[in-house]
């Protein structure tokens, strides 16, 4: 079997074996033969397993060092930096927006409340309104408030055949 060569092709669950005499491949008797075996390893396999064994770890890791006196200190320092700076840029903020005469975010909290105790005092209103309390303490209205009396007369027409 000088001029014999044989390959192998996978594809999926189905190994291809072929044997081939000659120049040509499948020429001279060449045959073409399925051979059913397991399917081939997937390259993948290796990656998600050293993936999932590492994220096992790190988890372990960074859950340990989260235990400890030492990260939480450091992590009240991070907080309290991050605090200290949002609280100097909304005041430096604030003096900004007040040398261009706009409104910051204090002004709005204030307009926000003299508003709402507009609106509720609206309401109040509204309410005594559909109540008919409204019309009974209009004096006005009610006719509760003593009028003086009328004294005056109106002028009698004089008569021009009387004279």
């Amino acid at each position: 079997m000088a001029g014999s060569g044989r390959e192998t092709v996978s594809e999926r669950a189905v190994s291809l074996t072929f044997r081939a005499d000659g120049v040509n491949g499948l020429a001279n008797g060449g045959r073409l033969v399925a051979d059913q075996k397991s399917s081939p390893p997937d390259p993948f396999t290796a990656w998600r397993d050293w993936l999932s064994q590492a994220e096992r770890q790190l988890n372990s890791f960074f859950n340990d060092m989260m235990g400890t006196d030492q990260y939480n200190r450091a992590m009240a320092q991070l907080n309290s930096f991050a605090m200290g700076m949002q609280q100097s840029m909304n005041e430096a903020m604030g003096r900004y927006l007040n040398s261009l005469y706009l409104p910051s975010l204090k002004d709005f909290a204030s307009l926000q409340d003299r508003l709402s105790s507009i609106e509720s005092k609206l309401s109040a209103i509204e309410r005594r309104s559909d109540a008919g309390v409204a019309n009974t303490a209009d004096p006005v209205v009610s006719g509760d408030t003593q009028r003086p009396p009328r004294t005056r007369k109106p002028p009698v027409a004089k008569d021009k055949t009387t004279s």
